[in-house]
């Protein structure tokens, strides 16, 4: 082997050899750096202490840009984008924003559609859902197989295109929502859907294709048995068929819905209206009136006031064509400050014109003149509102305008940014790239100098064999010359004699030398012989040296190798753990998006807070907070376990608890837990007998009811604790868990109905507070008597105060003692 393909297979070795951590430039210590400053964020987050967190946010991104880890530094910005939102810093939230949803194109999928989502959302709540609604459209280009975000996507856009009057483009959405809603069996969206594109339809003049959407939702409705939907359909039909003059079908309609429509629907007394409307168009007055009279009447059990003081003005409306104007003036003045009091200023303008056609009627001049003063003052007023709402658009839109140049402006400047950090990544990377060709020429130096080193001492050994060689042939040849030299002394000696003998002894003398000529060529082959052997040696001793040299060498090249391969082996470990990781973490910012907060539950109850802090990355503690059809609902679901498993098991109570409160919001709530439990038994179903022990969830259900004035509770395996100034007592729920699947069990469940205490204060939970481990034993459970006892003592505080106390008080007695289980603590005061 050359001296040249020695020094190739010796460089092609160190560059193998090279530490992956080197080559990417120390990225993952800065990876991990910014998830130690997002986890101490969220420590600072709980403790209220916003500005240190986003000082240590601003740290944690400028890490996280390091690490050129896209998913990492949107995590960071939408961290900052929830904190600055609560604090209603707009400004800072657009940066944010734009940050996250910038470098959302080389990010994971499920942070890509988050910081879409929360970015809408963010604009959404500041009031300016045309900058929003850009990002909603890039959600919805994400695939994602979750039914119920898809449905609330279309949903949102259709609602916030409505919200713009871009009806054309509402209309579009809303076809494409009812063919989701269609495919996917949403019969209550589906509905929706269609009443909504109806309505725009309606508003565009297109009435048959109106009429085409509200039929089927009547169809719909009437698939579900829902009278309610049925009713309001057919209504919808009617006033579109009034439109287009199909006279005998609207009455046909109207009189369905009136007798389709339960009594105790709002929407009851409207529909009668409409009808007497149709009534007193046909000229049909005292149909009219008695109808008229009966939505008076179920306004006024139904506590509506609108429909009240609307079905009086259409009563005295056809009073006064009745000849009964007195009557109607009557009504009209009461109509007049029962608008005032509710400020309906739509229906007091309508009160009004009504009483000046009855005193111009009966020629009261001086009350005319008087309704013309109010009702000029109304109109002014309302004109004057009109101009407010037109300058609050017009300055809106300017808002809005300057916002799209800020964020085409900064969008310039973030591209700026990303372009400086990747020539400032690219010269790192030329700079390690230089570091490591120098440390391998330094490594080449050293090697050639040892090979050097080790061929010289080669060279040294070969050199004393030879010398070794050569003197024993030197002292064999001075041996040779010895016995020639004794031989010539011989000869002499033997011519001597001869000379004394005569020639009588002249041809033994011949003879003789004769003998010593061939004994010196004899030596002389000798000599030739060894000194043949001695180059013989030599040449083996080199060809021996080279192939110890190539052995040695192939050696070193296998020991590499092996080396090599076991760094890559654990470089990629590494990596697959922290793919791993990262998706872990991705998937806990999914279920805080569905996991209810303190700020979502004081969007319904005003008085309320959420302790949440689960044990993992991901919790199987999941708080549920919605409002469906007037009422709120409220749930703490604790699945089995914790982790990524009852994480998991925490995404199939929501969405089936939620599927089923949408589809049945009135019913009871034990057969509501009855039905939960069977759907998620149902899903959970295995062959194999393990999976019996390792399922199932304790969950806690609260229905408010702010129209009947009720609060009723159902529970599995979780309590309900209602506190007042002078108790707090316990209300026990089932024995039973939702889900087990433990064949001997038969579950049943219970509800429990109460009036609704102004003064009392109602707590839910996961029994992850009361189990946890601690005291001065770090022993101890906490118990559910302690947790009761401090709500007894912290009666007197705010709701805030007791937020804030309940968890000082865990964390006192937790000291350093881990946590035991994930922690969910609903409390509320209506």
């Amino acid at each position: 082997m050359s001296k040249s393909n020695i020094t190739y297979l010796i460089i092609l070795q160190m560059l193998l050899s090279i530490p992956m951590e080197a080559q990417l430039g120390g990225l993952y210590k800065h990876a991990e750096a910014c998830e130690l400053m997002l986890a101490a964020c969220e420590k600072k987050l709980a403790k209220e202490d916003t500005v240190q967190a986003l000082n240590i946010c601003k740290e944690a991104y400028d890490e996280a840009v390091q690490s050129n880890d896209a998913n990492l530094i949107i995590r960071v910005k939408l961290f900052e984008l929830r904190v600055l939102s609560d604090k209603l810093d707009f400004i800072g939230g657009i940066d944010a924003a734009l940050t996250a949803c910038r470098f959302s194109d080389k990010a994971f999928d499920d942070l890509k559609l988050l910081a879409y989502i929360n970015s809408m959302r963010f604009f959404e709540d500041f009031n300016v859902p045309e900058v929003g609604i850009d990002y909603l459209d890039k959600a919805l280009s994400i695939k994602n197989d979750d039914v119920t975000l898809r449905s609330y996507l279309l949903a949102l856009k259709s609602t916030n295109l409505i919200k713009l009057k871009r009806k054309p483009e509402a209309q579009i959405a809303l076809k494409e929502y009812i063919e989701f809603t269609k495919q996917q069996g949403l019969h209550n969206k589906w509905m929706e859907a269609c009443q909504l594109l109806g309505f725009i339809q309606n508003d565009l003049q297109n009435y048959k294709e109106a009429i085409l959407s509200f039929k089927e939702m009547n169809m719909v409705a009437g698939w579900k048995a829902d009278k309610r939907c049925i009713a309001i359909s057919a209504n919808n039909i009617a006033l579109c068929q009034q439109k287009i003059n199909e006279k005998n079908a609207a009455e046909y309609n109207f009189l369905d819905a009136i007798v389709t429509c339960p009594q105790t629907a709002k929407e009851l007394p409207e529909i009668l209206l409409n009808y007497a409307y149709f009534l007193k168009q046909d000229k049909r007055n005292d149909q009219a009136i008695e109808y008229a009279i009966k939505a008076r009447d179920i306004a006024i059990s139904n506590n509506n006031t609108r429909a009240f003081v609307k079905a009086n003005i259409i009563y005295a409306t056809l009073l006064n064509q009745s000849e009964q104007t007195n009557e109607a003036i009557t009504i009209a003045k009461e109509m007049v400050e029962v608008s005032s009091r509710f400020q309906f200023d739509d229906l007091k303008l309508d009160a009004l014109e009504l009483s000046k056609i009855c005193y111009s009627k009966t020629n009261n001049r001086d009350s005319e003149r008087s309704i013309i003063v109010q009702i000029n003052a109304l109109n002014s007023k309302m004109n004057q509102e009109d101009k407010m709402n037109i300058k609050e658009q017009t300055d809106k839109r300017l808002l809005i305008e300057q916002i799209k140049k800020n964020i085409e402006s900064y969008y310039a400047s973030v591209e700026q940014r990303r372009l400086e950090f990747d020539n400032r990544q690219l010269d790192i990377l030329n700079q390690q790239q230089e570091n490591n060709l120098m440390a391998v020429e330094q490594q080449l130096v050293k090697s050639e100098v040892e090979r050097s080193r080790i061929e010289k001492e080669k060279v040294k050994r070969d050199l004393e064999l030879l010398q070794v060689s050569l003197n024993n042939q030197q002292q064999e040849n001075a041996i040779i010359e010895l016995e020639n030299a004794k031989a010539s002394q011989k000869l002499i000696h033997t011519q001597l004699e001869l000379d004394k003998q005569g020639e009588t002894s002249k041809l033994l003398l011949a003879e003789k030398q004769n003998k010593m000529l061939t004994l010196e060529t004899m030596a002389n082959e000798e000599k030739l012989k060894r000194e043949n052997t001695i180059k013989k040696i030599s040449y083996v001793i080199g060809i021996l040296c080279l192939l110890a040299l190539v052995g040695a060498a192939l050696i070193i090249r296998n020991f590499r190798k092996w080396n090599r391969t076991i760094r890559l082996k654990n470089d990629e470990l590494k990596i697959k753990t922290d793919a791993i990781h990262k998706s872990i973490t991705s998937a806990s910012y999914f279920q805080g998006s569905l996991a209810a907060d303190t700020a979502t539950l004081n969007q319904h109850l005003k008085n309320s807070f959420v302790f949440y802090k689960p044990l993992d990355i991901v919790s199987g503690d999941l708080p549920f907070v919605a409002n469906i059809d007037d009422c709120i609902f409220i749930a703490a679901i604790d699945c089995i376990g914790h982790g990524v498993p009852a994480a998991l098991l925490s995404f199939t109570g929501f969405y089936n608890l939620k599927q089923i409160l949408e589809q049945n919001p009135h019913e009871d709530l034990a057969v509501i837990m009855t039905n939960l439990n069977d759907q998620i038994t149902s899903s959970l179903k295995s062959k194999t007998e393990e999976a019996l022990f390792h399922a199932g969830m304790d969950i806690s259900i609260i229905r408010i009811d702010k129209q009947k004035n009720t609060i009723e509770f159902s529970g599995a395996k979780s309590p309900l604790i209602i506190c007042t100034r002078d108790e707090c007592i316990t209300v026990r729920p089932s024995p039973y868990s939702v889900g087990d699947l433990n064949p001997g069990l038969l579950p049943s469940y219970t509800s429990h109905c109460f009036d609704i205490n102004p003064e009392a204060r109602y707590f839910i939970m996961s029994d992850g507070y009361c189990d946890q481990m601690g005291g001065v034993t770090g022993q101890k459970l906490f118990s559910k008597k302690n947790l009761t006892k401090l709500l007894s003592e912290f009666y007197r505080k705010s709701i805030s105060e007791l937020s804030h106390a309940l968890k000082t008080e865990h964390e006192n007695w937790k000291g350093t003692t881990e946590q035991t289980d994930d922690i969910l603590l609903i409390g509320f005061q209506i």
